[in-house]
């Protein structure tokens, strides 16, 4: 078998690697031996594989590269947990990011620092993830640190004015869907809404005494929150107003969830 038959053998063979495609097209068969007869011509002095090689990448661009093997694709990366952790100490507030590829931790995040942190007001409380992950918002003390999930990273902390009734602070937190809006538990009776593009708290919305858990519709248009006054207040999050609050019949509420 001459070089050139040679070649066009190899290049058959390659062709019937699924790893190969073959553009699209009418007699795609002749458009390959058409191609290959062209590449006789020109490279008549080279043979073996070193020919195929050389047949495959010359193709025309009409036909397309034929020798071109797809990039493999990366995996996905691994999920990152975020877990608050507290110590009695100067520096006892962080948030420790864990690989759950490996369930191995990172290095702690500090959000929490400065003369009152042993306090148990200066605990990380509760952590909410944006629904495009990138940033974490952890409530401590009386402020909110985002955390920029790709660098693991915190933000300046928003600060959370004590409520009327006493100083409160901010607890449990939840996202809306479209990740525009944080809702933060913040005080004996409110709940404060944190825009998540400047991270900038509003307008502080009265619920009901001790707001202690935050559920948001799937469509976004309201969130509900249950009290320990034994009461669920839903809001509008299009005005940021409190409707009637729902009487759950004197009972301690604690928890709430939305079905899909």
């Amino acid at each position: 078998m001459s070089g050139e038959d040679k070649a066009e053998a190899r290049l058959r063979e390659l062709l019937r690697d699924p790893r190969w495609s073959l553009p699209a097209g009418p007699d795609p068969e002749r458009r390959v031996r058409r191609a290959a007869g062209r590449q006789r011509r020109r490279l008549a002095g080279l043979a073996g594989v070193a020919a195929a090689a050389a047949i495959a990448v010359a193709i025309p661009a009409g036909i397309g590269v034929v020798g071109h093997l797809p990039r493999p694709q990366q995996p996905p990366a691994a999920p990152t947990l975020y877990v608050g952790a507290y110590k009695l100490g100067p520096h006892g507030g962080t948030v420790v990011p864990i690989n759950t590829a490996t369930n191995t931790p990172g290095t702690p995040i500090q959000v929490v620092s400065g003369p009152n942190s042993p306090t148990i007001a200066d605990n990380v409380g509760k952590i909410a993830i944006t629904p495009d992950g990138k940033t974490a918002y952890a409530t401590t003390g009386s402020d909110v640190t985002p955390i920029s999930t790709a660098t693991n990273t915190p933000g300046k902390p928003i600060h959370i004015a004590p409520g009327a009734g006493g100083p409160g602070y901010p607890d449990f937190m939840a996202i809306t869907p479209d990740g525009k809006t944080a809702y933060v538990a913040s005080g004996p009776g409110t709940v404060t809404p944190i825009n998540t593009a400047t991270n900038t708290p509003g307008k502080k919305i009265p619920v009901g005494r001790g707001p202690v858990w935050i559920a948001i519709t799937p469509d976004g248009k309201t969130a509900y929150v249950a009290s320990q006054s034994g009461t669920v207040t839903p809001i509008n999050t299009a005005t940021n107003t409190p409707g009637k609050p729902i009487d759950v019949g004197g009972n301690l509420t604690q928890a709430i969830a939305i079905t899909p």
